[in-house]
């Protein structure tokens, strides 16, 4: 008879206090405040990213471990890994237009992992990746259109 696996749960917290305008700062655990704020144009002062963009870094923060985690699993070697993710949005869904939403419709791009193993190989391990990454299963849950091309460079 198998034995129920109990749930193993983290719970993460960020602080954050207005500073203005739109302006964020916000605190996780004891590293310098991070600053979210929009680019002039969307009403900001451009004194950091907005946070979409952090939605877009967070998923590459997120695929690097992921990737480092799985390649370790998988005897995968690479070297270095390049990142470029695009995050497309409807503005009119954070104006309020009814039947647009506010967040990313699509999220293309590329990871270029500087590796001598086979674009096979890549490809198994970026499909664990996909599978077992938080920020990239979280958007796919809420709709978002992800196109990650995943690209064995062939350099050590």
């Amino acid at each position: 008879m198998a034995v129920a696996q109990q749930p193993k749960l983290f719970t993460m917290r960020a602080r954050g206090e207005w500073k203005g305008g739109v302006r964020t700062e916000v605190r996780v655990r004891h590293f310098v405040p991070i600053v979210l704020d929009e680019p002039a144009d969307l009403g900001g002062s451009d004194q950091g990213p907005n946070p979409m963009e952090y939605v877009l870094s967070s998923l590459i923060g997120c695929a690097s471990v992921m990737l480092a985690v799985v390649a370790k699993e998988q005897g995968l070697q690479y070297s270095g890994v390049e990142f470029d993710v695009r995050g497309t949005l409807d503005v009119r869904g954070l104006e309020g237009v009814e039947g647009v939403r506010p967040y990313f419709d699509t999220v293309k791009g590329s990871i270029r992992v500087h590796t001598q193993a086979a674009q096979p190989v890549l490809d198994a391990v970026a499909a664990q990746v996909e599978r077992r990454c938080p920020v990239y299963t979280m958007l796919q849950a809420a709709g978002v259109d992800v196109q990650i091309e995943w690209v064995a460079t062939g350099e050590a």
